[in-house]
C-alpha cells in the first residue's frame, strides 16, 4: 500500500529539472520532456521478472520517482501527464496503434500511450516513452505537412482523410479514462 503523497518537487528532482515551473509555454514543455527522456528510461523489467505492470498513478510514481526505475510508455507518459497537468498545462492522454514494418500492419489493440498538450491554441504531441530510435526529443506540432527536424529524423505529420498523421506510423486517439478505454471499437483520431 502506498501511503506517501505524490510530490511534484520529487518528480522534478528525479528528472534533474531546475528550470522554470511557472511558465506554461513550449520552451518549458520541451525542457521538461527532454529532462524526463534523459532521466527515465523505457524499461520493461517487470515482465521479465514476473511482476505485474502497475498502471495506477501512485504505483507508477513509486516505481519511477521513488525507486528510480524506468517504465513502459503507459507508465512514463502517464507520469508526464500528471506532472504537466499539475503544473497547469492543458494535457490530453492519447492512445495509439503501432505500425509493424515486418507485417505491414497496425497492432490490433492500442499498445502505446502519449500526450497532446495545447499551448496558446496550438496542439503538440509529447511522447517520453517510445523507447526506440524514433524517440522524439521535442514536442511535435500537431499540424499536417510541416517538416519538424529533430535529432533522430525529420518528422512530418501527414493528414489522411482527416483521421491520420504518419511520420513513423502510430495511430493516435483521445483516451477519456486511463487505461480502461483502450478498445478497438473506438474511432482513430490520428496516426503518426
Amino acid at each position: 500500500m502506498l501511503a506517501r503523497i505524490m510530490n511534484i518537487e520529487a518528480y522534478f528532482e528525479r528528472i534533474g529539472y531546475k528550470n522554470s515551473r511557472d511558465k506554461l509555454d513550449l520552451e518549458t514543455l520541451t525542457d521538461i520532456l527532454q529532462h524526463q527522456i534523459r532521466a527515465i528510461p523505457f524499461e520493461n523489467l517487470n515482465i521479465h521478472c514476473g511482476d505485474a505492470m502497475e498502471l495506477d498513478l501512485e504505483a507508477i510514481f513509486d516505481q519511477i520517482v521513488r525507486r528510480t526505475r524506468g517504465g513502459w510508455c503507459l507508465q512514463v507518459n502517464h507520469l508526464l501527464y500528471w506532472a504537466l497537468t499539475t503544473m497547469g498545462f492543458e494535457t490530453t492522454i492519447l492512445g495509439g496503434y503501432v505500425f509493424n514494418t515486418f507485417t505491414d500492419k497496425y497492432s490490433n489493440a492500442m499498445i502505446h500511450l502519449l500526450l497532446k498538450v495545447t499551448i496558446d491554441g496550438r496542439d503538440y504531441i509529447a511522447d517520453a516513452g517510445f523507447g526506440r530510435s524514433y524517440q522524439m526529443w521535442q514536442p511535435l506540432e500537431l499540424i499536417s505537412g510541416k517538416h519538424q527536424p529533430q535529432t533522430p529524423c525529420i518528422f512530418r505529420l501527414t493528414e489522411d482523410r482527416g483521421t491520420c498523421l504518419k511520420p513513423f506510423e502510430i495511430k493516435l486517439r483521445s483516451v477519456t479514462t486511463f487505461p480502461h478505454s483502450f478498445s478497438s471499437e473506438e474511432k482513430n483520431l490520428w496516426s503518426w
